[in-house]
């Protein structure tokens, strides 16, 4: 899980990996509907609750059946496992949301049945309302990072530095990765 806070607002966007989706029956016996490999959650800091977003069927209605980041290659899936925000004066077209993903594929061969395949960044730019994910999809673009794989991986974890600026005054990104 990530976290992050959302420019303008006083909301924080949490990216989930694997989420197995659901609801309470009853006497809080819960009813599993599906398994899917990533969720948006947005805490509304007045009622502090989380609404949850997940894939939509292209006519903006959720659907279970698919992830929120969806990977166009059917033996790929993503778990972010870091993300960052960014606004004026660190982005001329903002709001802008980075989720930094693992790529994973299923691989018959591996242990598990997947291995990583590398990173890919999930970039918002400009979403219609930065508290409202549904929103995002359209604004959505899926950039793998050439030279990341099983191996290697960048997005291990990110952080806007508010000490730590370019020349023109934009803040610093910096991320981490590994490499084995």
């Amino acid at each position: 899980c990530a976290s992050q806070s959302l420019p303008g607002t006083a909301s924080t966007a949490y990216l989930y990996g694997d989420s197995l989706m659901g609801h309470l029956d009853g006497d809080r016996h819960r009813v599993l509907q599906a398994f899917i490999h990533n969720t948006v959650g947005i805490v509304d800091p007045e009622t502090k609750t989380q609404r949850f977003y997940y894939g939509n069927d292209g006519a903006g209605n959720q659907t279970l059946d698919s992830s929120f980041f969806e990977d166009p290659r059917d033996d790929h899936f993503l778990w972010p496992v870091a993300g960052v925000t960014l606004d004026a004066p660190d982005v001329v077209n903002g709001p802008v949301v980075i989720a930094f993903c693992y790529n994973i594929i299923w691989n018959a061969s591996d242990a598990l049945g997947f291995g990583i395949a590398g990173t890919t960044i999930a970039r918002v730019t400009q979403p219609a309302n930065i508290e409202d994910p549904d929103t995002w999809l359209d604004a959505l673009e899926l950039i793998d990072l050439p030279g990341t794989g099983e191996h290697f991986q960048i997005g291990a974890a990110a952080r806007v530095a508010d000490n730590s600026r370019t020349e023109d005054g934009r803040r610093m990104v910096y991320i981490a990765g590994y490499r084995d």
